[in-house]
């Protein structure tokens, strides 16, 4: 993914990037890695929105035995720390969790 976001506009081509269900399935480098190239993107003043299953799902168990389906859970530190590695000012950032409480 990371390699090849550089490839798909200019640097500070985006004012607004969004990516739902992206991250729930990268770990952590490659997660950063991906913040760090959509950054390049996006213009100065630009927004980034994306969203990413909470951590503490209570329907994980069912997800993973039933469906074989795996997600990558994080908090609200654990996206802070990957948005400040990535280079965005994470302080800055709003983080709150959707109306059903399951993600971010």
């Amino acid at each position: 993914m990371p390699r090849a976001l550089p490839g798909l506009a200019y640097p500070g081509s985006f004012h607004l990037v969004i990516a739902g269900g992206l991250f729930d399935y990268l770990p952590d480098r490659w997660a950063i890695l991906t913040l760090k190239s959509i950054r390049r993107l996006i213009t100065p003043g630009g927004r980034l929105l994306f969203s990413n299953i909470a951590a503490g799902n209570p329907f994980r168990v069912w997800l993973e035995y039933l469906a074989n389906w795996r997600l990558i859970e994080r908090d609200e530190q654990d996206l802070r720390q990957l948005l400040g590695a990535a280079g965005f000012a994470a302080d800055e950032a709003r983080v709150f969790r959707d109306s059903s409480g399951l993600a971010y």
